[in-house]
């Protein structure tokens, strides 16, 4: 039974050990979620407090003011957020003119030929089932003339309003600047999103709108705007000191878990964007140097940072290069598999875009990194990449993950899988037992970033006989390599905790045709030891073709090595490309 959080605050608080307090919040019917808090002194240079009146709408002329000083303050003293410009006097095909003062009627506004006299912002929205007035090549003439803003949806009209009011004549905004009818400009406009969000002054988020009827200004209790304080006293003295209390998921609650950022194509636009205002229930702000909100006007509190902040994505790839390089840390590693877990949890109306709504930040990447885009993986770290797995938990609405029906990308890419990923702890390049002989990606345009025709890549390594029995436990599979069963003793508590872990990319209730497992890194340390591979099947078109079922992982020990990692029994006899005798090694395609 939850304990109330009144109840659970007073009891810690009581215990004179003053920090953290966790309460439960119920949400929906029967799920429920914990929730952190964290208490911190307050004090006159503190900066939770709000530094002005509040008001219970985000139109006000307080929240005007507090998004001015927030432009203002990162572009003329941020040293981070300026010193990244990547093309100087770019502009977009297309720009939507709103004139100069507000009884101008907006106007599509061709660049190439008029070209811009100064910045412009671009909009992020939630498309939805809203009619959306769209671009279509028979009105271009039309648009060029004037878009009158009764044809505007809310979200259109309150973005051009906030656009007049922040003092910026231009801005982007994607159904109206792209010709929505034209695949030929779709894809062009769409493989420049990298050019559009990174060359803007500002991206403007219509973050708590489901579609463009919405708007994108809401009321709000004005209370919610003010830190939440309590009077601890300290038993040792019984003094009251004022604490605030810090709810850790707020960032989360008010930013992350919006409707906005459940979209895919978002996720690059807030990247690239040098700086990104959120319209929800309250203003908040993101860019290098800082995050924001109408509750925390100077910044977040530390407490209140979350390890994955959505700007710490770029922090660490813009401003953390090594002799032009990264770090021998590996800290490219981690900010993509941020990019990748965080994408891979967001939704598109058309799954087919999956490749060209994240390529912008693939371009930037690619540049910073000096590194090659390989669909979805990165060159310098291939083999280790390769041990993606997907979540066993379902996505949100239900549904498991799935492989589409028309082709997208190679099945080792985790672009080719419509559901949640995530890597094993093995995606460096030490302890690879695998040798990469060649890697080919057909794009269907010139771009290497955007949609796969085809692909594949060549390996040499050991490759072994799978089967795959469900265990007693129904959430885990008892792998049979070569033969023998990888098996643990169940009252030996250090063995059992390294179980193999079988991570399928489709559900399935049995695996019961022809499998292969091979070993890509084999990790050697006494605390946790490790094997990670990969599980294949045959695909019937070409002796040695594979195609990726899933990722495995387990312990290194004594009982598991030699099975895992010796040679295969009769390995001549498998179905490879070509067996190497000495090496006892199998080459192999994976499409």
């Amino acid at each position: 039974m939850p304990v109330p959080f009144s109840q659970a605050l007073r009891e810690r608080l009581e215990s004179n050990s003053i920090g953290m307090v966790m309460g439960l919040r119920a949400v929906g019917g029967f799920s429920r979620r914990a929730v952190i808090f964290h208490l911190v002194p307050s004090g006159d240079g503190e900066p939770y407090r709000l530094r002005s009146k509040a008001a219970n709408t985000t139109k006000s002329d307080e929240s005007w003011a507090l998004a001015m000083k927030w432009i203002e303050d990162c572009t003329t003293h941020h040293t981070k957020c300026n010193a990244f410009r990547p093309s100087e006097g770019w502009f977009p095909s297309r720009l939507i003119d709103i004139g100069t003062s507000e009884d101008c009627e907006p106007r599509l506004r061709i660049t190439i030929y008029e070209p811009p006299d100064g910045p412009y912002v671009t909009l992020s929205h939630c498309w939805g089932k809203a009619l959306l007035i769209q671009l279509k090549g028979k009105y271009l003439r039309r648009f060029a003339e004037g878009i009158p803003m009764s044809d505007l949806p809310k979200t259109f009209v309150d973005a051009i309003c906030i656009t007049r009011r922040l003092g910026f004549r231009y801005i982007w905004i994607d159904s109206l600047c792209i010709i929505q009818d034209s695949k030929e400009d779709w894809i062009r406009e769409a493989l420049s999103m990298d050019k559009v969000y990174s060359n803007s002054i500002c991206n403007i988020a219509a973050t708590a709108s489901r579609d463009s009827s919405q708007g994108l200004f809401r009321e709000r209790p004005v209370h919610t705007l003010y830190p939440c304080e309590v009077d601890v006293i300290r038993r040792s003295d019984g003094q009251a000191v004022r604490h605030h209390i810090l709810d850790t998921g707020f960032w989360k609650e008010h930013l992350g878990d919006q409707p906005l950022n459940q979209r895919g194509w978002v996720l690059q636009e807030r990247f690239l964007a040098p700086r990104v205002l959120h319209f929800g229930f309250q203003l908040m702000w993101e860019c290098q140097e800082l995050d924001a909100a109408e509750k925390y006007p100077v910044g977040l509190p530390e407490d209140l940072k979350p390890s994955a902040c959505f700007k710490s994505l770029e922090e660490e790839p813009r401003m953390k290069p090594w002799n032009g390089r990264w770090e021998k840390s590996h800290s490219h590693n981690i900010v993509w598999n941020k990019i990748m877990r965080t994408y891979s949890r967001t939704a598109l109306t058309k799954p087919e875009d999956k490749l060209i709504a994240l390529s912008g930040i693939a371009k930037m990447l690619q540049v910073v990194m000096e590194d090659e885009y390989i669909a979805g993986m990165w060159k310098r770290h291939f083999a280790g990449q390769l041990l993606w797995r997907v979540d066993t938990t379902p996505l949100s609405n239900g549904v498991l993950a799935s492989r589409p029906k028309e082709y997208r990308a190679p099945s080792f890419s985790w672009l080719s899988i419509d559901g949640p990923v995530g890597f094993i702890s093995m995606t460096t390049d030490e302890g690879n037992i695998i040798e990469i002989l060649d890697i080919d990606i057909e794009p269907s345009t010139s771009d290497s970033t955007g949609p796969i025709k085809a692909g594949y890549i060549r390996i040499r390594g050991t490759l072994k006989p799978l089967e795959l029995k469900r265990s007693n436990d129904s959430f885990i599979w008892n792998m049979i390599v070569d033969g023998k069963l990888l098996v643990i003793n169940e009252n030996n508590p250090r063995e059992k905790r390294r179980v193999p872990l079988v991570f399928m990319d489709i559900h399935q209730d049995e695996f019961s045709g022809e499998m292969y497992i091979m070993c890509i890194s084999s990790r050697e340390s006494p605390v946790a030891p490790m094997v990670g591979g990969l599980i294949l099947e045959p695909t019937r078109v070409e002796r040695g073709e594979f195609r990726r079922l899933g990722t495995f992982t387990t312990g290194a020990d004594v009982t598991f090595h030699g099975v895992l990692l010796g040679k295969a029994e009769n390995g001549e006899r498998l179905p490879c490309e070509a067996y190497h005798p000495v090496s006892c090694q199998h080459t192999i395609t994976i499409v």
